[in-house]
């Protein structure tokens, strides 16, 4: 066999092509309308396979965020009732406003301190959006 005789080349699936092609036979603009087929093919699987991934996504989103509400709800109950607890427990040693004030004033001591590390923090953030001349 020379390099030169043509051997049959199995067809690229058109339907107007017969089973086997001789390289004489095929032509470039058949060969491009084939890529761009399989082009368009890939990106229809593409899309398909995005649009599933994101649906699934979203699924599982709506129902970690389920299951987040439904943690921070638990735990703000067992917050309250631990609050309530230490101002019954502490109710024999200082009175229950004594108590009630000591618990409140602890809570707001760490509302306070949380709101100064959230101002410091908010500084930061927007001291990083500035434009500053120089720089």
């Amino acid at each position: 066999m020379s390099l030169h005789e043509e051997q049959p080349i199995p067809s690229s699936g058109r339907d107007d092509a017969e089973e086997f092609e001789t390289p004489g036979q095929r032509s470039l603009l058949g060969d491009i309308g084939d890529l761009f087929e399989d082009g368009r093919t890939y990106v229809e699987a593409e899309l398909a396979f995005q649009k599933t991934r994101g649906a699934y996504a979203a699924g599982q989103l709506k129902s970690a965020l389920i299951y987040a509400v439904i943690a921070l709800v638990l735990v703000f109950f067992a917050v309250l009732g631990i609050t309530v607890g230490l101002i019954i427990a502490l109710a024999p040693i200082l009175t229950i406003w004594g108590s009630t004030a000591l618990v409140a004033g602890v809570l707001l001591l760490g509302a306070a301190l949380a709101a100064l590390k959230l101002s410091k923090h908010a500084r930061a953030l927007t001291g990083a959006f500035k434009n500053k001349p120089g720089s």
